[in-house]
């Protein structure tokens, strides 16, 4: 039971009630009846706790207040329903009553009792005023709200529809408390008690500062149930068509620039890495020896990861000048024997560019040679297939002159094959040996150029070779030993443009994520601050904000991971493609977009922690405006 005893309210100095007393059964439909701006809507604000009034006493269930109302202190649950009923309209109209109740078999009950089970599955835009009216009600009843307040609930429906919500109200009458404004004489065919108000002409001094009228959230709220994650149904939203994707799209964009800048710039010595191993194929080292004291072949072989050790013909073979007994202002005689052929393993799987032999095959005997693209143009020009078979004489150190077969025949290569002689110290337009030449010579004591000897030791990967590389290159240091990747592949612009890519795209690369993910968080504060009602609608279903909010910011996250994934997945798409599109026309001597798989990573996790801040912050800082807010804005006080 509510009793009202001498209520007072005023707006300013406007009297608006004064000293109204009356009261209401446990149930029943009560009709406050008169004409716009008499104090109905004033009434209803006041008994469900909206607003505050200025005299008199209220008693609800046994519970006395003299300034506001609160219902649930009172333990009386209520709905207010007004002419402007609002739903999610993302939503069907069944997944707006699932926010009320999980029980789908009470849902489908309800819909039929209010006639609407045909629209089950669409959306509350599509339905007719009338419609939408018997959906608020019926959302109310699934709620089991003891008391309803409806204010001009039947204001814009024509005559029919006036008639069916009277009667579903006639129906819940005998179980519920409802309060009903109107100035439409239908309602007082089924109202069991009629309530008279009239404009009241009295004026007064203010005694009420006016925003005091308004009641704030932390003083209302709804009562809280548990229900299904509300995660479930705000996903809809971002799938809805309603919504503008720009920031998304934006994000993505901005993003997938970013992460191409990461793989343009990359860390210097990681981008150096990636193209030795993968576009200039590295799979051996260059170790000079400057005595013959110094580490022997057999320790070499020996050592961990080192598959197998070439003794370099080129870097390594005597001369034959005796230089002490030369006089200096005389000219050099040469030797008789060749000094600059070069070797290549015997074995044709550590040898990377087999796949570059256009005719011909790889070694099978001692003997054989394979020619450069540039050294069979010398010997047969225009066809080359005709050199295979053929032979060749050379004049080799101690062995005098020796006929070579002429096995195989290389392509004209790329700068990036080239590369791959290059970091053995080779000419890439040469004639080439294989290591059973040299195997003769190993254990020969004479064979050290100016005491100095060249090995290749090649591995099964560059990653081999790099770990090899770092672990020994301070020890052969120490013993006067020079292992190496050849300075020759490092010559010329490439590797300063590398190192010019990392130091300024890198931290660039960073820039762009912080702008987009501010950017991106500001349309997002935006777009919610423009569609708060429906977060309201999750609200006046028992979500607290916090809730909501939080979902949301838990969503988003998701969604910035699947469009960093997406972004990542473009980017990598496109510069893979330029990629191969180097690789064929080489029109930038290295690989100009190497994958750091580490760094990406960490760039990725920087953009979604900053993401996560910047979003949380954002969200939480939005002033939306809770259920009787958005009901209040758009009704008259009175």
């Amino acid at each position: 039971m509510i009793v009202c005893e001498n209520v007072n309210k005023q707006y300013g100095k406007q009297v608006v009630l004064s000293d109204f007393s009356c009261h209401f059964e446990d149930t029943g439909f009560y009709l406050l009846y008169g004409e716009s701006g008499s104090g109905k809507t004033t009434l209803i604000n006041i008994l469900s706790g909206l607003i505050p009034f200025d005299g008199g006493r209220i008693t609800v269930n046994d519970s006395d207040f003299n300034s506001i109302v609160n219902l649930h202190k009172a333990e009386l649950d209520f709905d207010y329903i007004t002419q402007d009923s609002f739903f999610a309209d993302f939503l069907t109209v069944s997944e707006n009553l699932c926010l009320i109740s999980d029980d789908k078999d009470k849902i489908y009950e309800v819909l039929l009792q209010f006639g609407l089970s045909g629209t089950a599955d669409q959306s509350p835009s599509t339905l007719s005023g009338g419609e939408r009216q018997r959906l608020s009600i019926a959302r109310a009843c699934l709620s089991k709200k003891r008391i309803l307040f409806l204010d001009e609930p039947t204001a814009s429906l024509d005559e029919a529809n006036k008639i069916a919500i009277f009667e579903l109200l006639n129906e819940l009458k005998k179980d519920t408390l409802i309060i009903c404004s109107s100035h439409d004489s239908i309602a007082k065919n089924y109202a069991d008690e009629i309530i008279t108000f009239q404009k009241c002409s009295e004026t007064k001094d203010c005694v009420r500062n006016a925003s005091s009228d308004l009641i704030k959230h932390d003083r209302i709220q709804r009562k809280q149930e548990k229900k299904t994650s509300v995660g479930k149904y705000l996903l809809k939203w971002f799938a809805s068509k309603k919504r503008n994707r720009h920031a998304e799209l934006k994000f993505c964009v901005f993003l997938t620039l970013a992460i191409m800048l990461i793989l343009l710039g990359d860390l210097p010595s990681h981008k150096q890495d990636m193209n030795y191993e993968y576009s200039y194929r590295v799979n051996a080292l260059t170790l000079k020896v400057h005595s013959k004291e110094s580490t022997d072949y057999d320790t070499l072989c020996n050592m961990e990861k080192v598959k197998k050790v070439v003794l370099s013909y080129a870097g390594s073979t005597p001369d034959g000048i005796n230089y002490d007994n030369v006089d200096p202002d005389e000219t050099l005689p040469s030797p008789e024997h060749e000094l600059s052929l070069y070797t290549l393993p015997f074995e044709s799987e550590y040898f990377n560019l087999t796949d570059r032999i256009v005719y011909g095959d790889y070694f099978t005997d001692e003997n054989q040679v394979l020619l450069s693209y540039e050294e069979a143009e010398k010997l047969s020009p225009g066809n080359h297939k005709a050199l295979i078979g053929s032979t060749i004489t050379k004049n080799i150190y101690s062995l005098g002159n020796v006929r070579f077969e002429i096995v195989g025949v290389l392509d004209e290569l790329n700068t990036f094959e080239q590369k791959y002689f290059l970091s053995l110290g080779m000419n890439y337009n040469s004639i080439y040996f294989n290591s059973k030449l040299t195997d003769r010579f190993i254990q020969s004591h004479d064979y050290y150029m100016e005491n100095q000897r060249t090995y290749y030791l090649y591995f099964d990967s560059y990653r081999d070779l790099s770990d090899f590389y770092n672990e020994y290159f301070e020890k052969f240091e120490d013993d006067h030993e020079h292992l190496s990747i050849s300075s020759r592949l490092n010559a010329g612009r490439d590797n300063d443009t590398i190192h010019m890519l990392g130091t300024v795209l890198v931290p660039l690369s960073i820039f762009i994520a912080i702008f987009t993910v501010l950017f991106y968080s500001t349309l997002l504060k935006t777009e919610i601050t423009y569609n708060h009602r429906f977060i309201a609608v999750f609200e006046y279903s028992g979500y607290s904000k916090k809730t909501i909010i939080s979902s949301f910011v838990a969503i988003h996250i998701l969604r910035l991971l699947l469009m960093s994934v997406i972004s990542f997945a473009i980017a990598y798409l496109i510069t893979e493609a330029v990629n191969i599109v180097n690789r064929k026309i080489v029109f930038i001597g290295f690989q100009l977009f190497t994958l750091n798989l580490p760094l990406m990573l960490i760039f990725l996790l920087f953009v979604v922690l900053l993401s996560f801040a910047c979003i949380s912050v954002s969200l939480h800082r939005v002033k939306i405006a809770s259920w009787y807010d958005n009901l209040i804005r758009q009704r008259d006080l009175l």
